[in-house]
């Protein structure tokens, strides 16, 4: 016979599931804009707005266009699924916890969720374009070897991937800690 926590449990389970599937499948069909949106920040860097020089993000083998797009959309995806797995976590302790416990778990919660979009913000504002100049720095076409950074399409999407997603829970893991 199941019990109602072993049904609630599932129901919540399914709901999380289906969402993050519904997330994902949102994400891949919105890859295109996602990708724009992911290379924004680039536009904000001399280097890579120069007229005389224009940089575009390139694709060095078939398959690159499609693994950059089905980057950004598992990344985006899980980064707009977490905030509903984590409620449904929640919601499903809030009937066990005691009104002190409660109160303190919104706390926390309200304040996981501002660290973390702070956390976005900052990392998609300041942090991308902060390690794109760090990482186009090292070029030296004036070298008698030039060394001049080809903007590559996944390499870029993964880093801004890396950079967001740290962005978003590694403050929530401190505030939840």
């Amino acid at each position: 016979e199941r019990t109602t926590v072993y049904t609630e449990l599932t129901t919540r389970g399914r709901y999380a599931v289906a969402s993050g599937a519904l997330a994902l499948v949102t994400g891949f069909v919105c890859a295109p804009g996602l990708v724009q949106a992911i290379a924004h920040p680039l536009a904000s860097i001399p280097a890579f707005a120069d007229a005389a020089n224009p940089r575009e993000l390139i694709c060095t083998d078939m398959t690159e266009a499609l693994h950059g797009k089905w980057t950004a959309a598992v990344g985006t995806a899980l980064l707009c699924w977490s905030p509903y797995a984590a409620y449904q976590g929640i919601a499903f302790a809030l009937p066990g916890l005691t009104v002190v416990e409660r109160g303190g778990l919104l706390r926390a919660a309200a304040a996981t969720v501002l660290a973390s979009a702070s956390g976005v913000v900052l990392s998609y504002q300041h942090g991308l374009p902060y390690a794109w100049t760090l990482l186009v720095g090292f070029e030296d076409p004036s070298a008698a070897t030039p060394v001049v950074v080809e903007a590559r399409l996944l390499p870029y999407v993964k880093l801004a991937s890396t950079l967001v997603g740290l962005g978003a829970f590694v403050p929530a893991a401190l505030v939840a800690g």
